[in-house]
């Protein structure tokens, strides 16, 4: 089980009475079915005995039946959207020591134990297109689940119907709803059938409870704070298995949700019941961080330097063929040590402990006596003076395109990354004028973003070209490289420049005085 094994899934699921006649779901750019076939599916979900993984909206089950036998490692993602990992289904039935490594964040030690069998009789419709091509899958699910846990025992029964994305565009996904739902079908409270087959059994008693549910709804009735925190305390853990399996964006998406939680717990110490934990906490995810930089550093000069060698003239000249048969070959090995430093910190007893430690934290209670609304707005404002601070230290910070200059610019970027987040925590209660903001700040940042990938692919270069003073021509394309890199700089800064303007514009923070 791997990244090379992962897909994407868009699916939604609607509540069917069991007389309900289905409608005909050839609507829209579906022009036709094929079918329906029919497959009697059986999967053991596997969890913990506290549900760490259901709690963390991600499934693990052993399914038999159909065309997709196999271990199936379920992860949230946004909207309809879920990333599925598949594995063999081998001959025991006990989780492989694989698939239990990927999950060694969630788990943290947890036994994964069979929790609930569910045998479904599928009847599926392909939806075609004029070309032929599969737009879709409708499946017409017949259920029957046993929760397997201790004192829980139960069984029940159920009709669902799943509508998957194949071939098609998102809008079908809608057309097709829309005819389900003209039929009597109503969409499913809980798209999951492991989770409505635990909340069936336990009331939902084990489902509850902020800290690690990822999708909390937002407004009334919930703390912006305590939702954001438990949302991306669970792309963290997601992001976790994506790292484990070899995901090439699961590392960088593992530091960006580090990073935004620190964020947040730097830009609300007022909201907080226990500042001297949150404060530890946001030391350890930048440590976190820090571990993890050089994996995405040699991500990020592996793609920058293959991007210059494929639109560089002279695609045969020489020395534009040793950079990439062995420069590109040093990145290649130098990436995979930082890949197994990265994957020895997934598995540390610090970083396992900094988990555990955020759990705590993101269940226990917030600030009862400070108003949320006059803190949020509080946290953006002295963000923003911070972004000012940094912006105005950057002008007296030597030439552009100088070391100096390069540094200050790269403690904007920061600056503005913790204003973008300050913002993103805020948008639930301050409104559009803090999504206005967020998305002016993300705009900076982006362009630091190109900035500090030029400053970081130049570094190399000079380094490379030290390394080869032997090679003339070797020599030569280095060397416009390194000057192609300096225009894509001065753009950049450009860039940094027009979208700094903007976000301080009055209609951007007027609102903050």
């Amino acid at each position: 089980m791997g990244a090379r094994a992962a897909k994407q899934e868009i699916e939604r699921s609607y509540e069917a009475n069991p007389d309900t006649v289905l409608p005909d779901v050839a609507v829209g750019a579906a022009t036709g079915t094929m079918g329906p076939l029919v497959h009697e599916l059986v999967a053991t979900y596997h969890d913990t005995p506290d549900l760490r993984l259901t709690r963390s909206r991600m499934t693990l089950r052993r399914r038999l039946g159909g065309d997709d036998d196999g271990w199936h490692l379920k992860l949230p993602g946004r909207g309809d959207t879920r990333v599925e990992l598949h594995r063999a289904p081998g001959r025991s039935r006990r989780v492989p020591v694989s698939v239990r490594r990927l999950v060694e964040g969630v788990t943290r030690g947890g036994a994964l134990l069979p929790v609930v069998e569910i045998a479904t009789r599928r009847e599926e419709l392909r939806l075609v297109g004029d070309d032929g091509r599969v737009l879709a899958l409708v499946a017409d699910d017949r259920v029957t689940s046993r929760v397997l846990q201790a004192g829980a025992a139960s069984t029940s029964s159920w009709r669902e119907v799943e509508v998957e994305l194949v071939e098609g565009m998102a809008t079908l996904l809608d057309q097709v709803g829309s005819a389900l739902e003209a039929a009597g079908l109503v969409p499913a409270a809980e798209q999951s059938k492991l989770r409505r087959a635990l909340g069936r059994a336990l009331g939902g008693r084990a489902l509850g409870g902020r800290a690690l549910d990822s999708r909390l709804p937002e407004g009334a009735g919930t703390h912006p704070l305590a939702d954001y925190l438990a949302r991306t305390r669970t792309a963290l853990v997601t992001h976790d298995v994506l790292t484990r399996a070899g995901d090439d964006d699961g590392v960088h998406q593992l530091r960006v949700a580090a990073r935004r939680l620190r964020s947040a717990l730097r830009a609300y110490p007022r909201l907080l019941a226990e500042r001297d934990t949150g404060r530890g906490l946001a030391a350890e995810l930048r440590w976190l961080g820090r571990e993890l930089a050089d994996e995405r550093d040699l991500q990020v000069v592996d793609k920058g330097l293959a991007h210059l060698l494929a639109t560089e003239p002279g695609a045969s000249a020489p020395g534009r063929t040793v950079i990439r048969d062995v420069v590109r070959r040093e990145l290649a090995r130098d990436g995979r040590d930082a890949q197994r430093h990265s994957r020895e910190v997934l598995s540390s007893e610090r970083y396992l402990a900094l988990l555990d430690r955020l759990d705590r934290f993101v269940a226990g209670p917030l600030h009862p006596a400070v108003s949320p609304t006059q803190e949020l707005r509080r946290g953006v404002r002295k963000a923003y003076r911070r972004l000012e601070r940094r912006i105005a230290a950057s002008a007296d910070a030597g030439a552009p395109g100088s070391d100096e200059h390069g540094a200050a610019l790269h403690e904007v970027r920061k600056a503005a990354k913790r204003l973008r987040y300050a913002c993103e925590v805020a948008e639930p209660w301050l409104g559009k004028r803090a999504t206005r903001l967020r998305r002016r700040a993300k705009r900076l940042q982006s362009a630091l973003g190109r900035h500090q990938d030029t400053v970081l692919l130049q570094q190399h270069l000079e380094g490379w070209a030290a390394g080869t003073a032997g090679s003339p021509s070797v020599g030569f394309v280095l060397g416009r490289l390194h000057s192609r890199q300096d225009e894509a700089a001065r753009s950049a800064r450009a860039d940094a420049r027009r979208a700094w303007t903007r976000l301080a514009r009055k209609k951007s923070v007027g609102w903050l005085a």
